[in-house]
């Protein structure tokens, strides 16, 4: 058996074992609480500096990348080695009990020169994109020309120049593979105002479209035939596929859990070779059937699920009615018995 991997929607993920039965439908995987996520910051620090001349957008670079592909990065300032997470800072220091409800945030120095700027870089990789959320609250003043913007690969997604009382949640989506996010406050001609950021959460879409060629990317529990293969995939090379004879009554299932705090949306695509009185596929989620499919869909058919805050499990299960069928498996009418499933994706509320 090949080492499971975790699937994690926020901070409170569950991690299931990958389970092979011989076909008991009531067998589901055990659920384990671990501590939330959190990111072990380089060993280096940077002390904040100065920046003389300020530019239009954030500057490349290729050092301290954080590789977190499917787990979730969370960063609350509280304490000083997380400014260490980010590739640049440059004028931004922890300040206690000046965040969300009291607790510490990061906040731009007083000490800046006209014209000059502070900066936070952060390059995160996550393989299929996400998105991500922050605290933000601002004293700025439109006379002295002081701006706060954020960049997203050099894009500017957000400028303020104006004061906020308290805190407001700001969201974004970010693209796949290597992204650099840059907050960044320029001062002007006679400014001193500040800004503060907290509580930045990055959550990444979870994506699995079996090209791993086996179940080992998402933490699947796995009854007898069900396999990875390339007899028919929807996209890529591989696909989940179900084909195996199933005694009367006895049902096969494929599922993995989810645990989520903000809910979301699990969609996938399925084709189904099958017919009642023969078989039947149905989608579960917690273990109640939600969707049934009793012919041939003939192609790949999309289907999605709305997910709930909370632990959950989605599966897809092969059954077999509890009698034998009085006629003869007219394959073009009920099909052959297969299924095939393809484009796992779960995107977080």
């Amino acid at each position: 058996m090949k080492p499971t991997k975790t699937i994690i929607i926020r901070n409170k993920p569950t991690v299931s074992p990958t389970k092979v039965s011989s076909g008991n439908p009531t067998q589901y995987p055990v659920k384990t609480t671990i501590a939330p996520t959190k990111a072990t910051p380089p060993p280096t620090t940077n002390a904040p500096t100065k920046e003389s001349t300020p530019t239009q957008s954030p500057t490349e670079f290729t050092e301290k990348v954080l590789y977190v592909t499917i787990q979730p990065l969370a960063i609350d300032f509280e304490s000083d080695v997380d400014l260490n997470l980010f590739n640049k800072n440059e004028g931004w220091a922890i300040s206690e009990g000046e965040g969300v409800n009291g607790t510490a945030a990061a906040k731009t120095s007083s000490d800046l020169d006209d014209g000059e700027s502070a900066s936070l870089e952060l390059l995160v990789d996550y393989a299929h994109g996400g998105h991500f959320s922050l605290s933000i609250k601002s004293s700025l003043t439109q006379e002295s020309d002081e701006l706060f913007q954020i960049f997203i690969n050099d894009t500017l997604k957000y400028q303020t120049a104006i004061t906020t009382s308290e805190f407001f949640l700001w969201r974004q989506t970010f693209p796949m593979g290597k992204t650099n996010v840059t907050w960044k406050y320029s001062n002007g001609v006679g400014g001193q105002g500040n800004v503060w950021i907290d509580n930045i959460d990055m959550l990444p879409y979870v994506i699995d479209d079996f090209e791993t060629g086996d179940f080992s990317y998402l933490p699947w529990s796995v009854q007898a035939g069900w396999v990875v293969d390339s007899s028919k995939p929807f996209s890529g090379e591989y696909s989940a596929h179900f084909n195996d004879t199933v005694l009367p009554a006895d049902a096969r299932t494929l599922s993995f859990p989810i645990s989520t705090e903000s809910g979301g949306v699990c969609s996938f695509r399925i084709w189904t070779d099958i017919g009642m009185p023969f078989d039947q596929l149905l989608i579960l989620l917690d273990g109640t059937a939600i969707q049934g499919y009793i012919e041939p869909t003939g192609l790949y058919v999309p289907f999605g699920i709305g997910i709930e805050p909370g632990e959950h499990e989605v599966g897809f299960q092969y059954r077999r009615p509890g009698f034998t069928p009085p006629i003869d498996r007219n394959e073009t009418q009920y099909g052959t018995g297969q299924v095939w499933l393809d484009s796992i994706r779960f995107i977080p509320s």
